[in-house]
């Protein structure tokens, strides 16, 4: 606006100094002055107004919409038909009363299915629901869906309250008319054991209001054909539902699906509900973690201990006390100390490691630069790297012109300190104290306090969350001393997760842990070596097991094995509407998902078939939840397993793996699927909408009218709309007058010529008649 002001205003100085030169001081200055006065409407048009405007209301019948199943197994109950023809008469009733309208649909208008005798209930709703648009809506059905074991679509979460938080929807079905039924759910434990090692999973047994008397059902753990457990469950007296926590034999490594199936009772039909699948990974017992320490110190020292009071650690710690080219003029056996064997290590086990440790620890010292290569190569391909600092760790040597650089969270200056000389540049001296270096400062006092990541960087390193937890313990932990002086660095963006930061005596703040994520591997930098002071603070958890937890969450995460990952597989389904071909449905959870398709190598392959990523649809449904829809090649036959695979890597994350597993949901008609009132429970309770018995009360469905409704008649509230009005000036009384500066501009620029017109007519007037007498 400033730059339009200026630009008008030299427009206006020069056409006042070519009209002050053209004609004269006080014409040209007038015809300035009636200029500006006539052009002030127009600017101001770039100055609107705000102004409000009224809308009309209407008086309008507010719809309720209604899904009417008629399909086969409603229409040959005749109980339940009857029942819905009471509730539509009612509905229609109740609506002339309270002014609304009801609108009308059956299933076999949304599908054409219901004629063959199939009822796409489960996928015909969610169309349904969504074509109401917020507005209330009933459900007639008796639950039964040609496909039971699939689960409801997860898009009903979002059609459950309106804005004033009222349930909009109600549902009536029927009583299961089958005498008696069991059905298994709820199944729950970890997505994950170890090889070798026992495990436990958690399910319940529920059994419906017609089995009150005591009885005994025979539970069983399938792995394929082999079965891993057969427990009881023991119903009491008016019991309907029994917990049971089954203990498993152990697995094999590897992804496996699992069965868990209640054995049908006498005389029981609906025999779909008796089992469920779920899937569990089982990883290696034994971690390889190999363990480098500079120099012998309290840190180290508590960090071994940590390593060797885990079982599942398989720890190789080396403690350099000799530099691996010292010359001795005796034999190498009669020696205590061995050199340090860094040969075998980086050349040939380096592989079978899961962690490698660096504390304290200097490489350009020990490591050749093929050494440093095979290392960062280890990280870059999925291995994990805990970085601990001290006085012998980050020199230049480590981070100029060194193979390590390249895995590092941050960037030095080109020119900023100067390169160690010998020995002498392992305690940090002044030829290290560059303030544009990471150098150590022995003396540097610190507090602990928590980071600021944003949402995305907390998704990605789990880490954080978990020793956020310990916060309250490791705040009162302090003064520490000795910290890596890294506020001149820089940090590489999109690259690094903060988790601590140092709180100085000066009030400055620097790094004290980060996350970073080197190609496909995982890493986690620590700043500083007096973080065993953890384990000798006293606190409500014992102080070791601070220390304990503080490093179990770090390992956890560098080894993948988080519950909370940055990306997971759920709810895979397949879905065979195709004829010749499987649509398949999953969910990606976690922040990682929001690179899926979009940036980064992704290879996702369903029922052992590769799938094309250019063909997926991919959905945002909810914070950090992807929906992700496809086609599989050829169909996939109802019943059999089919397992996902997903592989993924990214700068921001490093590399993912997941596997989830499903069974391919059987297709059955009416006639063989009975009705279900468990599978409307869960329903209810995805939509949040209220379920009753076809044959319940009138009351029940007055009540929700009253809800939905609120009053006799509906009428659509004033509404106002606001407008920004650049024309606002037209509608004031003095636009007019100002338009009058309009010809008085033209007058006076051009009143000598009207004036000379004038004399010029009267002078010539005479010449023509004398010259006509003349004639």
């Amino acid at each position: 606006m400033e730059l339009y002001i200026a630009l008008s205003s030299i427009m206006i100085l020069g056409l006042w100094f070519a009209w002050i030169g053209r004609h004269g001081p006080k014409r040209g200055s007038l015809a300035v002055l009636f200029r500006l006065i006539w052009l002030t409407p127009l600017a101001l048009a770039f100055f609107p107004k705000t102004r409000y405007e009224n809308l009309p209301n209407t008086i309008a019948a507010k719809p309720i919409h209604v899904l009417v199943d008629d399909s086969q197994s409603v229409e040959s109950n005749p109980a339940f038909k009857d029942a819905i023809s009471q509730r539509m008469d009612q509905l229609e009733a109740e609506c002339l009363r309270l002014g609304c309208m009801v609108k009308k649909s059956l299933l076999s208008d949304l599908s054409q299915r219901v004629a063959s005798g199939y009822t796409p209930l489960a996928k015909a709703l969610p169309l349904w629901i969504q074509g109401t648009s917020g507005e209330p809506w009933v459900l007639l059905t008796d639950g039964g869906d040609e496909k039971p074991s699939l689960p409801w679509d997860q898009k009903l979460q979002s059609v459950g309250m309106d804005t004033e938080q009222k349930n909009r929807g109600i549902i009536f079905g029927v009583k299961d008319q089958v005498g008696v039924n069991l059905w298994v759910e709820d199944s729950q434990g970890p997505g994950f054991a170890f090889e070798g090692k026992s495990f436990d999973r958690s399910v319940t047994i529920h059994r419906n209001g017609e089995n009150k008397e005591r009885s005994v059902v025979q539970v069983q753990v399938l792995n394929g054909d082999e079965a891993l457990a057969t427990v009881n469950a023991t119903f009491g007296e008016n019991e309907q539902s029994v917990t049971l926590l089954i203990p498993l034999s152990p697995l094999a490594k590897g992804q496996h699906l699992l069965t868990i199936k209640a054995l049908p009772l006498a005389h029981e039909v609906a025999l779909w509900d008796n089992e469920i699948h779920t899937s569990v990974e089982v990883l290696p017992n034994t971690i390889g973690v190999l363990h480098l320490l500079g120099a012998p110190s309290w840190d180290g020292r508590f960090l071994r201990r940590y390593l060797k009071a885990e079982p599942k650690y398989d720890l190789i710690s080396f403690f350099i006390l000799r530099d691996p080219g010292d010359m001795q003029l005796v034999n190498e056996r009669e020696l205590s100390l061995i050199p340090f064997p860094v040969d075998r290590l980086f050349n040939e086990e380096l592989p079978n490691f899961h962690i490698v440790a660096l504390q304290n620890f200097s490489l350009y010292q020990f490591l050749e630069p093929t050494y440093q290569n095979n290392l960062v190569k280890f990280v870059k391909e999925g291995g994990g790297l805990l970085f601990v600092g001290g006085p012998r760790s980050l020199l230049a040597g480590d981070y100029r012109n060194s193979p390590l650089a390249s895995i590092l969270p941050f960037e030095t200056p080109k020119n900023g300190g100067a390169l160690p000389q010998g020995i002498m540049g392992l305690g940090g001296g002044a030829q290290n104290r560059s303030s544009k270096t990471p150098f150590y400062d022995p003396e540097a006092q610190f507090s602990i306090e928590l980071a600021k990541p944003n949402a995305k960087e907390r998704e990605l390193a789990n880490v954080y969350d978990e020793w956020a937890k310990l916060f309250p313990e490791l705040s009162q932990i302090g003064p520490l001393s000795g910290l890596h002086m890294t506020n001149r660095v820089t940090f590489k963006k999109g690259e690094v997760t903060p988790l601590l930061e140092a709180r100085l005596d000066n009030g400055e703040s620097l790094p004290l842990a980060v996350a970073s994520y080197p190609g496909k591997g995982r890493a986690i930098w620590l700043f500083t070596d007096a973080l065993y002071k953890v384990a000798l603070k006293p606190g409500s958890l014992g102080s070791r097991q601070i220390y304990q937890n503080f490093m179990n969450a770090a390992m956890t995460w560098l080894l993948r094995q988080e519950m909370r990952k940055p990306l997971m597989i759920r709810d895979l389904a397949i879905v065979n509407h195709l004829p010749n071909a499987s649509e398949f449905v999953l969910d990606l959870v976690g922040a990682a998902g929001r690179y899926f398709g979009k940036e980064g190598q992704w290879d996702l392959s369903i029922c052992d078939q590769k799938v094309d990523m250019g063909g997926l649809v991919i959905e945002n449904v909810g914070f950090e939840n992807w929906r992700v829809q496809g086609v599989l090649q050829s169909k996939v036959a109802g019943g059999s397993k089919c397992f996902a695979g997903l592989k993924g890597q990214h700068p921001a994350f490093g590399s993912l793996e997941l596997q989830s597993a499903s069974v391919v949901p059987e297709i059955l008609k009416d006639t063989e699927l009975p009705a279900s009132y468990q599978k409307l429970e869960q329903l209810a309770q995805l939509t949040k909408a209220t379920l009753f018995e076809a044959g319940s009360g009138r009351e029940d469905l007055e009540r929700f009218l009253d809800s939905v409704t609120g009053r006799f008649g509906v009428s659509y509230p004033n509404r106002y709309r606001m407008i920004q009005d650049h024309y606002w000036m037209l509608r004031e009384w003095w636009f007019y007058l100002l338009l009058l500066a309009l010809p008085l501009e033209v007058f006076t620029r051009r009143w000598p010529q009207l004036t000379n017109m004038g004399r010029r007519s009267r002078t010539e007037k005479p010449s023509m008649g004398l010259h006509e007498n003349q004639g």
